[in-house]
């Protein structure tokens, strides 16, 4: 079912649902109720539990700090009040237009205290009000999470689990084309790298936002939300390594990575088949007993380091500084293995 008519017929359930409860109740102004489960509908069930505990709590702080100000305001300035009141209106208006793409419990804040001053302004505001519009909008996000969890549900952890399987199959690509362009400097190579940065990245940013979702999915599921947060780090500091190689890759490979043919293709194979044991793990497979030395590259390193220090040793290098590059390399390539490594053990728990 498409997303559009998935949701369209959360609405309208909640509409259903929250204008039976006003009639039923005999809710004062049962309008609160119905237009915040309307808006608090979302993409996913996780989202619509993240927006629904905003909404409520910014709306009691909202109505809280505006009640105060209009209650301060009339008898203190009974002749000002008006026009102040009008311009923190105007204020709060402006504030609602920034706030709503940025920041959904900001803008809950400032559109509750709009509510409050468009209604001292028209007719009256008191603490009477306060209290229906507050036991009102909780109605209104009870119901958009119930409809939410039981018509039709998005899992956002659903949708999170396939975005990171096709990131790493993305990243299988990009770590081939890292070692592309350190054992043959081509542009096409480095061009290719630059447009997944430039495409993978922001989606990445996407993903840590649908995951904050997920977790409010996953309350009561300790072990699956450890999981997720698991998944989130490892694959944050891999971004930031991935990031580095690009970085160094920018200038002309060490004359190094010539000498290291062999084992910069061996660093690639292990890499690769690390990757492709995180992919078959989150997919639901199995794997046997992993030999942490088979699937670590800390021997290659190490055997790398003895045949540079032979290499100094029988002629002394004339730019450390090359040296000292190719050494950056082979640390973030390493980082990365390893944080593939501790996904695959998230991955198993």
């Amino acid at each position: 079912m498409h997303n559009a008519t998935r949701q369209a017929i959360q609405a309208s359930i909640a509409v259903i649902v929250t204008l039976s409860i006003a009639d039923a109740f005999s809710l004062e102004r049962g309008i609160w109720a119905t237009l915040t489960a309307i808006l608090l509908v979302s993409s996913t069930f996780g989202e619509s539990i993240k927006k629904a505990k905003e909404r409520v709590s910014m709306t009691l702080v909202g109505g809280l700090i505006g009640t105060g100000i209009v209650l301060y305001l009339q008898p203190v300035l009974p002749e000002e009040s008006q026009v102040l009141l009008a311009t923190l209106l105007f204020i709060s208006i402006g504030l609602i237009v920034y706030f709503l793409p940025r920041s959904y419990a900001w803008a809950s804040f400032f559109i509750t205290l709009f509510v409050v001053f468009l209604f001292s302004l028209l007719t009256y505001w008191n603490l009477s009000l306060l209290l229906v519009r507050a036991y009102e909008t909780l109605i209104g996000a009870l119901v958009a999470v119930v409809v939410s969890g039981l018509i039709f549900p998005n899992r956002s952890h659903v949708d999170v689990q396939a975005h990171y399987l096709t990131m790493l199959d993305q990243l299988d690509g990009f770590i081939d084309n890292i070692f592309y362009s350190v054992a043959s400097p081509n542009p096409q190579y480095m061009c290719q790298l630059m447009d997944w940065h430039h495409k993978l990245y922001p989606s990445w940013e996407v993903l840590k936002n649908k995951q904050s979702f997920s977790e409010f999915e996953l309350t009561f599921s300790r072990s699956k939300r450890q999981q997720l947060q698991g998944y989130q780090f490892g694959f944050d500091l891999l971004f930031h390594y991935l990031t580095n190689i690009l970085t160094l890759l920018e200038k002309e490979p060490s004359y190094l990575c010539a000498e290291f043919e062999t084992e910069l293709a061996q660093f690639q194979q292990v890499i690769k088949e690390n990757t492709q044991l995180l992919h078959d793990l989150m997919q639901g497979g199995s794997i046997a007993k992993q030999n942490n030395d088979i699937h670590s590259l800390d021997a290659i390193r190490l055997k790398i380091r003895q045949k540079i220090a032979q290499l100094n040793k029988d002629n002394p290098f004339p730019d450390y500084a090359e040296v000292e590059r190719f050494y950056s390399l082979i640390y973030y390539l390493r980082k990365v293995n390893q944080l593939i490594l501790d996904l695959i053990n998230v991955a198993k728990t």
